[in-house]
């Protein structure tokens, strides 16, 4: 796929969804591009950052009032955190 038809193809995605959920350990152009593109069409974007000694979640994501973010240790934590959030938010 060409660049061009990846970008139409992601953001139709981001159109069409209910709720984005974004692992955001590791910095990323293109996840910081989607999730300040989710925010601006007013979805709800949940945001999961894996606690690392050293590593510092990004100020703009950590900043944002368009997401929620939260922290985990282990897969079972960030998993929680989805549960939660979807409960809280949707009633499941």
């Amino acid at each position: 796929m060409s660049e061009e038809e990846i970008y139409d193809r992601d953001i139709k995605w981001l159109k069409s969804a209910d709720v984005v959920v974004a692992e955001v350990s590791n910095p990323s152009f293109g996840v910081g591009y989607e999730i300040a593109k989710t925010g601006s069409l007013g979805k709800k974007v949940l945001c999961l950052y894996k606690i690392k000694k050293d590593k510092f979640l990004s100020a703009m994501i950590a900043g944002s009032f368009a997401v929620e973010v939260r922290k985990y240790s282990k897969l079972d934590g960030a998993l929680k955190n989805i549960d939660n959030f979807f409960e809280r938010e949707f009633g499941f």
